[in-house]
């Protein structure tokens, strides 16, 4: 029987590494949180928050009580600071997807792997989103 551990402390140490992400010409994230709140206003962007989704046995591993943790990490920017229109909001949001694809851990207690970004289509007034689907083992 295996002997499982709580799935929160890995889930944690994702929104630490994603919430000192940098990208562009010294842009940081200013906000990083476990969860979507409702009241996300402009001061709280960049921001980028840790959704999970679902939590099963691990696939990738083996060894009895490894949890494979599924979660959306939303990550955005305001439209307001986008002076030079919707175009470079896009640019200088796939530089922030590139960058948090790239701080994933993939190596140590836990590993973190990119399956997709999944985009708002314009259509979240006010700010741009998207959603890296990641799946977090160990």
């Amino acid at each position: 029987m295996a002997n499982y551990e709580n799935a929160l402390p890995a889930l944690e140490q994702l929104r630490d590494v994603l919430g000192a992400v940098t990208w562009g010409a010294g842009n940081t994230v200013k906000t990083a949180r476990i969860g979507l709140e409702a009241g996300l206003s402009p001061v709280d962007y960049p921001m980028v928050r840790v959704v999970p989704s679902r939590v099963q046995p691990s696939d990738l591993s083996d060894i009895p009580g490894l949890r494979q943790r599924e979660a959306l990490v939303y990550f955005g920017l305001p439209i307001a600071e986008a002076d030079d229109g919707l175009e470079t909001l896009w640019a200088e949001l796939f530089d922030m997807e590139l960058a948090l694809v790239n701080a994933l851990p993939t190596y140590g207690d836990w590993v973190a792997r990119w399956e997709e970004t999944i985009t708002d289509e314009d259509r979240v007034p006010g700010y741009k989103l998207m959603a890296l689907r990641v799946l977090v083992d160990g």
